[in-house]
């Protein structure tokens, strides 16, 4: 994580409305079952070398050395783990580059020539990670490629797929649904890891998993071991609303009072639904349930919770991908990115709206400077937060947890169900 050369008065206001929550951080990782794997490949671009163990969806998968690559509208992501028994996946590895596939792509419906040179460039640099690996291990590794958001919107499908054979992957362009799930399964495994999870009571709780990604934002409700029970994909993420709606520069009241409008058009059906089920929100009375859906948008930083007495959740709230991993890195003033630290961080209103604030105050130079964000996701990184931040008010949690166990591990518990389905998926020898 690159050193942030200038200090903020408000980045310190804003880490230090987390002191409470990092103490409560504390105690769960001192029980956690944290693994520490040094790995043998460095990458160029980035890689953390911070893994734990995540119990595995599937009771039936098979053991063995697996890989999950996810393409993303910003980032460019592979997991490399092994399945030691039914139970557990080992992160071994992990890798990502911001390459920015999606880039203007909401605009021109394709994906732009330097883009497919920034992916070709980062899939040969996994392929020769991934050799390294099966000549570390003896064995061959069995990999599946994802392309989610900006592959669906492209017209151009056929170059990312020219792209991804010539680096010896076969891509599979999922659907916005599979998306979902795959991310519902990765994050329900990584919050069963987490010691607040083994009470019998909240196993069985049920879950909201939350997915911002650069042009789509998937919302997953359901009970871990079983098929979601509410399920969206919606055609706003990070970049997409920068590009539409806020700009990467400094950013507006105003902007941010459009996205605010735009979130609330497209999400507020699924909420309804959220609402009128009692295995969510079960002390709610249906005046409540509508006087929520009915109620005036707040401003854009505000902390206010939704104006219903008892239309309060009794579910936790985990955030997976860049947006709700990265807040934490940057209240945590993190200067190398630690996953084991992130993973089960509580995220609070207060500290979402902080950030929001101190971000929107600043230049986009600035934000590249802030310690504790990636430099390459300072455009877009307003737009992540913000969607989060109006997530929270409708659910009205007062935190998230940050999850780092996602789309990835997701795809490699349905590779290791389904082997021989994707067995073409295998890294070309």
């Amino acid at each position: 994580m690159k050193k942030g050369s200038a200090n903020h008065a408000t980045s310190a206001n804003a880490a230090s409305s987390v002191n409470a929550a990092a103490s409560a951080k504390a105690v769960s990782s001192a029980s956690c079952n944290i693994v520490a794997t040094s790995t043998t490949c460095d990458n160029a671009a980035a890689s953390d070398t911070s893994t734990f163990a995540t119990v595995c969806a599937n009771p039936t998968t098979e053991p063995g050395l697996y890989a999950a690559i996810d393409c993303g509208t910003v980032t460019v992501r592979m997991l490399v783990a092994r399945i030691e028994t039914s139970q557990y996946l080992r992160v071994l590895h992990r890798a990502y580059t911001i390459v920015n596939v999606g880039e203007h792509v909401d605009a021109t419906r394709c994906i732009s020539n330097a883009a497919l040179q920034r992916l070709s460039a980062t899939l040969h640099d996994f392929r020769t990670q991934l050799s390294a690996y099966e000549q570390q291990e003896h064995e061959r590794v069995r990999v599946r490629a994802c392309a989610t958001s900006a592959a669906r919107d492209a017209s151009n499908k056929d170059d990312l797929c020219r792209v991804f054979r010539e680096a010896g992957f076969e891509l599979d362009i999922i659907s916005g649904d599979e998306e979902a799930r795959l991310s519902f399964a990765g994050a329900c495994a990584g919050w069963q890891a987490l010691p607040a999870s083994r009470d019998a009571a909240v196993a069985q709780q049920a879950l909201l998993v939350v997915d911002i990604g650069g042009g789509s934002t998937e919302l997953i409700a359901g009970i871990p071991g079983s098929a979601p029970c509410y399920v969206h994909s919606f055609d706003i993420g990070c970049r997409r609303a920068t590009e539409k709606v806020l700009g990467s520069e400094r950013i507006s009241l105003a902007s941010l009072e459009r996205l605010n409008a735009w979130i609330d058009e497209l999400m507020s059906p699924y909420f309804e639904q959220l609402y009128r089920d009692e295995r969510f929100y079960p002390n709610a009375c249906e005046q409540e349930r509508s006087a929520h859906v009915n109620a005036p948008v707040p401003a854009p930083v505000s902390v206010s919770v939704a104006p219903a007495q008892h239309l309060v959740p009794c579910f936790p709230l985990l955030g997976v991908a860049g947006a709700a991993t990265s807040a934490v890195s940057m209240l945590c003033s993190m200067h190398h990115y630690d996953a084991a630290r992130v993973h089960g961080f509580p995220v609070s209103q207060t500290n979402v709206a902080a950030l929001i604030h101190e971000l929107t105050n600043m230049t986009l130079e600035q934000r590249k400077q802030r310690v504790g964000l990636e430099p390459k996701r300072a455009s877009v990184i307003v737009a992540g937060l913000a969607i989060m931040q109006r997530i929270m008010y409708h659910t009205h949690h007062t935190c998230y947890y940050a999850c780092e166990s996602d789309v990835l591990q997701g795809v490699i518990f349905t590779l290791a169900s389904n082997s021989c389905r994707y067995n073409r998926n295998c890294l070309v020898q």
